[in-house]
């Protein structure tokens, strides 16, 4: 089937789910089953370092809520307060708020093989087009590590505090949280090619109400950017880098993270 968006949102003690097929909103829990967990303890031990946990869980669900069932098989230190993980190259990646570091992991013996300096508080990652990109919020930039030599080898200037990056399209997708913006980079170049507004009227917040992007996928034809301040979720089309609609997930929801399904 076509790709779908899975968009959860916060409501009371519950997530919600909606789709694009179509997008309308649904109530909820989503349950999965038989999943491969990687877990992030930001809470080190006496030394102040964070941990990356791996852990099996299962899930059972009852007519009124789903049940579930970790087992933790290893703690893994790493550096301080770890915010984000992901896979590629046989290696996990974790992203280190608190040293400004990525840690790099082998995925088969569960060693660190290489930890990488950064911006100042980076908060997110993602993988593609030959490179590990990563956000700095307080540097308003994303840095470009190779994975052949484990080091920087580009930093690109973006909008104001960038929360979150995916790829897709011959091109890295940034949020920018404080300035309500879309930065489109090109990874050919290291450079943005567009900036697009993904706020109210394609005007800054300047700290009032409006949209603050923190989470961007990439799905099918369509960027999706997740706006928690006026609970909407704003679907970007590549081929023009402009908005083409808006959906709104009501207004006591905060849509909190976007995935592809």
């Amino acid at each position: 089937g076509r790709p779908h968006l899975r968009i959860e949102r916060g409501v009371g003690n519950q997530v919600r789910t909606a789709d694009t097929a179509p997008l309308t909103t649904m109530g909820g829990l989503r349950v999965g089953t038989a999943v491969l967990a990687l877990l992030l303890a930001a809470c080190g031990g006496e030394s102040g370092r964070g941990s990356l946990t791996t852990s099996t869980a299962t899930s059972t669900a009852t007519s009124t809520a789903p049940r579930l069932q970790y087992g933790v098989s290893e703690a893994i230190p790493v550096g301080d307060f770890p915010v984000a993980v992901g896979l590629a190259d046989e290696s996990v990646w974790v992203v280190n708020a608190g040293d400004n570091s990525v840690s790099r992991l082998d995925a088969t013996t569960s060693e660190v093989i290489a930890t990488v300096p950064v911006g100042e508080t980076p908060a997110g990652l993602a993988v593609g087009d030959g490179a590990v990109w990563v956000p700095s919020t307080r540097d308003d930039e994303v840095s470009r590590i190779d994975p052949e030599a484990n080091e920087v080898v580009a930093t690109v200037p973006v909008g104001e505090q960038p929360s979150s990056v995916a790829i897709g399209h011959d091109a890295v997708w940034v949020a920018n949280d404080r300035d309500g913006s879309l930065s489109r980079i090109d990874p050919t170049t290291n450079e943005v090619a567009e900036t697009i507004a993904v706020n109210e009227a394609g005007q800054p917040p300047a700290g009032g109400p409006g949209r603050q992007p923190t989470d961007v996928v990439v799905v099918g034809d369509s960027v999706w950017v997740a706006n928690p301040i006026d609970g909407t979720v704003v679907e970007v089309d590549p081929s023009t880098d402009e908005v083409v609609r808006t959906v709104d997930m009501g207004p006591d929801a905060v849509p909190f993270k976007l995935g592809g399904a």
